[in-house]
């Protein structure tokens, strides 16, 4: 799962925590969730605890937005933006298998440790060239595939 991480404050910014807090009701079993269940998954995904102020800001952010709604202290998502959302990550692992099945599928290496580099590889990727990458995508793609690119999400 990729989000978006504030490298000047070396925290997760108020976005990027309530997508992936969006994810994780989106994945979540039963589809409706309380705060804590919700807190304890984010927490257990992130290997550290997030304060109240930063996740109450996400969930507010989600709430104003109408990516979540709340009914008598349990979350959800719309069935819509979860359909959306399984959408995007089941096209992220097709994307990664035609990569591994095109460029990779006589390696000894065993396909789950290549998984790992990808992720490593497109961390390092950005935290050096993602000011530039984006802004060269940006200006030589037409208006539609910008907004697709805006509007996409990696998962």
């Amino acid at each position: 799962m990729y989000i978006r991480f504030d490298s000047s404050s070396k925290s997760l910014t108020k976005r990027a925590l309530a997508e992936l807090i969006e994810k994780i009701i989106s994945f979540l079993n039963g589809g409706v969730h309380t705060r804590s269940e919700i807190e304890k998954e984010l927490n257990g995904f992130l290997g550290t605890t997030i304060s109240n102020e930063k996740i109450e800001a996400a969930f507010e952010l989600l709430l104003s937005e109408n990516k979540i709604s709340e009914s008598k202290g349990k979350y959800s998502i719309d069935p819509k933006k979860k359909i959306q959302i399984e959408a995007a990550h089941n096209e992220f692992i097709s994307r990664q298998n035609r990569v591994i099945e095109k460029f990779l599928s006589n390696a000894a290496t065993e396909k789950n440790f290549i998984l790992q580099w990808f992720e490593d590889v497109t961390i390092e990727f950005f935290k050096e060239y993602s000011a530039e990458w984006i802004s060269d995508l940006c200006l030589n793609a037409n208006s539609a595939v910008k907004k697709n690119i805006m509007a996409y999400r990696l998962f």
